[in-house]
């Protein structure tokens, strides 16, 4: 199978008719039942736009037809670009499937110590300089130091990432006033709001909350994001059998439901708007009662999600490699692998969970590197196998005839290097040779490749803000926000 029928013979979870039967039932609900919006701006904007409103409950009913022709107004695709034009991310359906980190949590495992401790802001430099040095992974998102006061901490967060990596980010903001100031510090580092505004350098992570709910803080953000041209990663994430139906079907329902108000108050907002449909399923594991991702039908619920959002003709974005398990183990492995399988099979324009554990409430640097390899597994299958007439080596087999080696001629020279993936967490070698070197285990041989890549230069180092450039942004934003601005 070629590199071009690969990319396009996707895995599949839903019927044509099963994806029709979904959006009829979204229109139905979205005009039956309804959303809280607890944003005054956005209910008149879809009060004016023949919604039917009630101001007391902040409830917001939205025929048909008004929901049909303004999701149509969401591009197809966006820009997510670098801080040069080789880290540019063009999402768009059908095209390349990129990966990111997780990103939110505030703790950390610490490998040496094999201990779960806060996040600190040397620990947000390491993530952001790992992360920018590993090649299987595009975009980079924020985890927030507890050792940075909280009146500024997303915007003392992304400042940091400016400074240690030339990717793209895609960040969290407390408030929109607090997005303000993170917008000021990405047009300082991109040449000026209007080079901000054409060549985004940051998108924004916003959500519902489940069962058909919008705070008002999640809407500041999701306008204000529209404004400046940030592409918003827009989520729903309801906890099945808490927050929302048991069922993997009725999931998809519930989450559609919330992802069109959210797209049609962005797009009445701002028309146009860059969205990337992101729905996150989370399940109430009804053993332990708490929330799990690492279940297997997660991988079905994201393959949904990326037909959903190809169906409608939207960027999607997938959980990806993912997991419960609290450290970096076989558990781990096993729950990553099947995420990002049906992630990548199915199409997704954007993979995450680089470097998350214990249900995206915790990070690991070592993780990141054994995630790194995972994508680096998935992008080769996605690549296919080369039928060229050079691959095939017709020629070559008929040269050498019977009983011949291969290992010197040119031909594989040529090929060995490229055909096959080499995981630089894998131990090839023989038992004897492995056992003598120390017998480390994948964890250990990633922990030790995370201190070689943060001991290197960084590269594109000139492209980065001078250390402490961004500094009086963030002294005049904590004044701003401490404030209660």
């Amino acid at each position: 199978m070629g590199s071009a029928d690969i990319r396009t013979r996707r895995y599949t979870v839903l019927s044509e008719r099963e994806i029709e039967t979904l959006h009829e039932k979204t229109l139905r609900l979205l005009q039956r039942v309804g959303i809280v919006i607890e944003h005054s701006g956005a209910l008149k904007l879809l009060e004016s736009a023949g919604a039917k409103v009630d101001k007391e409950t902040q409830r917001a009913w939205l025929p048909p037809g008004l929901v049909d022709e303004i999701m149509r107004q969401a591009p197809s695709a966006c820009l997510l670009a670098g801080q040069g034009p080789a880290r540019d991310m063009h999402l768009t359906v059908g095209g390349e499937t990129y990966t990111r980190t997780i990103g939110g949590p505030e703790y950390l495992y610490d490998c040496e110590r094999r201990e779960r401790r806060a996040v600190t802001l040397a620990d947000l430099i390491q993530w952001t300089r790992l992360a920018h040095c590993l090649p299987n992974i595009h975009l980079v998102n924020a985890i927030f130091p507890l050792d940075i006061h909280p009146e500024s901490r997303d915007v003392v967060a992304v400042a940091t990432m400016l400074e240690h990596t030339t990717k793209p980010l895609v960040i969290q903001a407390y408030s929109k006033r607090s997005l303000e100031w993170i917008v000021e510090l990405a047009a300082n580092v991109a040449g000026g709001s209007d080079m901000l505004h054409r060549r985004p350098r940051l998108a924004v992570y916003t959500s519902s909350f489940s069962p058909l709910k919008y705070s008002r803080d999640e809407v500041d953000v999701l306008i204000t994001a529209g404004k400046h041209n940030l592409p918003v990663f827009l989520n729903s994430s309801p906890l099945s059998g808490a927050t929302g139906p048991v069922t993997l079907s009725g999931t998809l329902l519930l989450m559609n439901v919330e992802m069109l108000a959210g797209i049609v108050v962005a797009q009445l907002a701002n028309p146009g708007a860059p969205i990337v449909y992101t729905p996150k399923p989370y399940y109430f594991d009804m053993r332990t009662s708490v929330a799990a991702i690492g279940y297997a039908e997660m991988g079905l619920l994201q393959a949904a999600i990326v037909q959903l959002g190809m169906h409608y003709g939207w960027p999607t974005e997938a959980l990806g490699a993912v997991t419960d398990s609290n450290i970096p183990d076989q558990q781990a492995g096993i729950e990553k692998v099947q995420g990002a399988a049906l992630s990548f099979l199915g199409g997704a324009c954007i993979v995450g969970g680089a470097g998350s554990l214990g249900t995206g409430g915790t990070v690991s640097l070592e993780q990141m590197v054994i995630d790194n390899d995972i994508y680096g597994y998935f992008y080769r299958m996605l690549h296919g196998v080369d039928f060229s007439e050079d691959a095939l080596a017709e020629e070559l087999i008929a040269d050498l005839g019977p009983g011949k080696e291969y290992l010197t001629s040119d031909h594989t020279l040529r090929y060995f290097r490229k055909e096959f993936y080499f995981a630089a967490t894998a131990d090839r070698r023989r038992h004897d040779a492995w056992e003598q070197d120390g017998a480390k285990d994948a964890l250990a041989r990633a922990h030790a490749l995370v201190a070689k890549l943060l001991t290197g230069r960084a590269s594109e180092a000139e492209e980065l803000p001078l250390p402490g450039q961004l500094e009086e942004i963030c002294s005049r934003a904590f004044l701003d926000l401490s404030r209660g601005h």
